[in-house]
């Protein structure tokens, strides 16, 4: 497998450190058009596992309190 150093030359990207510490990229349109439709889709799945994350939250909460009703039930 080639390492990301080797693969960005043959796509016309360059990366120059500037004097600021910054870094400068310049890259075609074709990969740039890609890059972004990488970001997008990476975006997508991100927020699809965010709302997983707070479903699953709010299950567990209404089991947690679930459980503490019971605990006062069963203690009253």
């Amino acid at each position: 497998m080639r390492t990301l150093g080797g693969i960005l030359p043959g796509l016309g990207v360059s990366i120059t450190p500037d004097d600021d510490g910054h870094v400068s990229v310049r890259l075609p349109a074709e990969v740039a058009e890609l890059f972004i439709l990488a970001l997008e889709k990476r975006a997508k799945e991100w927020q699809e596992a965010m709302r997983r994350a707070r479903m699953e939250e709010t299950r567990l909460q209404a089991e947690e309190d679930a459980w503490l009703a019971e605990y006062e039930r069963v203690r009253g």
